[in-house]
């Protein structure tokens, strides 16, 4: 707690954040993405600022095609023009846009391991009391510390079918429109009856 909020000069924030973000969220997210992203953007092989052969190019194509769903050839080829206007979207699109958006670059995330992205993200949707965590790769609706180690724990088992049914039920559980608690469970189940046993010695 601030000095100020423990003071009464201020108040901290109680409820969460479930139909909405505010600017102190919305901003921080945005200083995440682009510490982990933007700001790592290098030119290679062509003019000084340009998104061809640059370590972002791919990403930013996948931006323009699989987010916006625009035509390959109007992507921008400057990057400070494209980065402008991507940031001029986030400020201005509706909050659940936000969160459709941190999804996307988590799952085309440029950079490798994305382990460290993700866990800052999720330390900002902590501190900022976001109703939404994000666990593998998916942005959900918060639950207890507990069930979130549990879930990160079962994921962490690098068997096909098990990683299939897990990532199929928090799929099923994240969607806001339509969650479909039912068949969520049933692939959770699914994914449990596969997990190996470890042998008991006697």
């Amino acid at each position: 707690m601030k000095f100020s909020d423990r003071k009464g000069f201020t108040k901290a924030r109680e409820a969460l954040q479930k139909d909405g973000i505010d600017d102190a969220l919305k901003n921080s997210i945005w200083t995440v993405i682009n510490i982990y992203i933007w700001q790592k953007y290098q030119a290679h092989y062509s003019g000084e600022g340009e998104i061809r052969h640059s370590n972002l190019e791919g990403f930013c194509q996948r931006i323009c095609c699989l987010y916006y769903k625009k035509p390959i050839d109007t992507l921008d080829i400057n990057f400070s023009t494209f980065y402008g206007k991507v940031r001029e979207y986030y400020f201005t699109t509706e909050w659940f846009h936000i969160y459709n958006f941190i999804a996307f670059t988590i799952e085309c995330f440029p950079f490798g391991t994305k382990d460290e992205y993700v866990k800052t993200l999720n330390v900002v949707f902590e501190n900022e009391k976001a109703a939404y965590r994000i666990i593998n790769g998916e942005v959900v609706d918060i639950i207890d510390d507990e069930e979130i180690k549990s879930i990160e724990d079962a994921s962490a088992i690098k068997i096909p079918s098990i990683q299939e049914h897990l990532q199929k039920a928090l799929h099923l559980y994240a969607d806001n429109k339509k969650p479909d608690y039912r068949n969520s469970i049933k692939e959770s189940i699914s994914a449990v009856g596969k997990r190996p046993v470890t042998p008991i010695l006697t």
